[in-house]
Parts: structure tokens; C-alpha cells; sequence
């Protein structure tokens, strides 16, 4: 790699937690970063002292993502609309898709979402409020909590520290 000598490559929770440190390089403490990516879920526990980062314990899931929330949200709309995943048009599956990621964005910062979808010459529509999300995903951010519980053991952390 560019004539470098790699000792180690850093996963994404990990970077993310130095690139927030290196605001706080003369404070000292633990960092829980808690990375929910699109396809991935990681999970890094990192110790901060004097400008030092000491990576405690990493975990997570690699088959637990935001895809599998977005597709929560697809599922809820063709449910809404008695529309079948496998004999729908692809084109309309894909249009679904793509509001719904957009608007899953949009209940981090409102109480309901409008997901609207065209269909021909017909609007298809659904609200979605951020407790029937939350509701109906509770199994996947529970899920989130095993690589969690696993990260803090291997740190020799518990959730009073």
C-alpha cells in the first residue's frame, strides 16, 4: 500500500471514534460507537487517555444492516396496498425501495412519514409513524444487542461502568 507498512487496518466504528476523539484528545474516558450500517452492524468499545486510543473489544452482526429495516418498511406498504412481493413489477418493487430508505432517514427527525410511490396513473401512499417503525423493527434492534453484551465482556466492561 503506497509503500507503507500496514500494522493494522481499522474498522469503520473504530475510525469513526478517533475522528470524534481527535476533538477530545485531552479528555479521557469510553466510547461506544454503535455503527448500523446499510448491509452490517459494528460495534467498537474504545478507551481514550492523553491523546492514546486503545481499542477494547469490536463486535457485531454481518448479516444485520439498514437494508433489513428498509425492507420492514417495503413489507408494511405492499402489506397496506394487498400488493404480492413476488408477482408485483419489479420497476414498482424498486421505486418502493427507494422511499422507503429515503423516509426511514426522515423518521430519525419526524413523527410520521409519507411513503408515496407512482403506479401507472395511480399514487400509491402510506404513513408510517416512528412508534409503528419502531414496533414492527423491535426484533432487529434487539438483535443489536447480543454483539453488544459480547463486546462489553471481552472489555471486561458492564453497563454501570
Amino acid at each position: 500500500m503506497a509503500g507503507l507498512n500496514v500494522l493494522q487496518h481499522l474498522n469503520e466504528p473504530t475510525a469513526a471514534a478517533i475522528a470524534y476523539g481527535t476533538k477530545e484528545l485531552n479528555k479521557k474516558g469510553v466510547i461506544l460507537v454503535y455503527d448500523l450500517g446499510g448491509e452490517t452492524f459494528d460495534f467498537s468499545i474504545i478507551k481514550v487517555k492523553d491523546g492514546e486510543f486503545v481499542v477494547l473489544a469490536i463486535n457485531g452482526d454481518p448479516h444485520l444492516g439498514g437494508e433489513d429495516f428498509d425492507q420492514r418498511m417495503v413489507d408494511y406498504f405492499l402489506v397496506e396496498h394487498r400488493l404480492n412481493y413476488s408477482t408485483a413489477n419489479p420497476k414498482l418493487i424498486s421505486q418502493i425501495k427507494k422511499v422507503c430508505e429515503s423516509e426511514k432517514r426522515s423518521l430519525t427527525k419526524r413523527q410520521i412519514v409519507s411513503i408515496e410511490v407512482e403506479n401507472g396513473d395511480n399514487i400509491l401512499k402510506c404513513n408510517l409513524t416512528q412508534q409503528k417503525f419502531t414496533t414492527m423493527c423491535q426484533d432487529l434492534f434487539l438483535k443489536t444487542l447480543e454483539p453488544v453484551k459480547k463486546a462489553l465482556k471481552d472489555a471486561k466492561l458492564n453497563i454501570k461502568n
